[in-house]
């Protein structure tokens, strides 16, 4: 609270006390802000090969998060083989689903592990999508494979 105080003079030239008052309230407001990636191990891969995707969600924010669900979708040229990491994960064709984190405190990391079987050639974009109770919708990373087609299993063609 501050507080001005100053003499002036009124119409008959006494002196008058004139006061004024003002106050201010800051509210800070600490949020969290998840941060997702994703990144293969290996690229370009041969169709047939395994690739390994490192997931990672960070809590950037200053506020922890809750019931933090982590969700990768698969392309069609990619088959989910295996994942593991903080939570435990289940597929449902290329969909998987990691279970959700109860609380995530500020400046704690979170990292999964995706393994997916390689089919055919070309680029695999491997989605994946976080949700918690403090985002609105989803927050989205992608990363791009290329996949250089299938093994050839030694034959030299000589």
């Amino acid at each position: 609270m501050a507080s001005l105080c100053d003499p002036c003079r009124t119409s008959e030239g006494e002196e008058a006390l004139t006061s004024s008052e003002a106050n201010a309230q800051t509210t800070i407001v600490a949020v969290p802000a998840l941060r997702v990636s994703v990144v293969d191990q290996q690229d370009p891969i041969r169709g047939g090969d395994q690739v390994v995707y490192k997931i990672v969600v960070f809590n950037q924010g200053k506020a922890p998060d809750k019931n933090v669900q982590v969700s990768a979708e698969l392309p069609g040229n990619l088959e989910f083989q295996q994942a593991s990491g903080e939570t435990s994960a289940s597929a449902d064709g290329r969909q998987v689903s990691f279970e959700a984190v109860e609380q995530v405190m500020p400046g704690e990391k979170l990292e999964w592990k995706l393994i997916a079987a390689a089919e055919g050639s070309g680029e695999a974009l491997i989605k994946v999508n976080v949700s918690s109770d403090s985002l609105e919708g989803t927050v989205q990373s992608q990363e791009p494979t290329y996949l250089l087609g299938e093994s050839s299993n030694g034959s030299s063609g000589n």
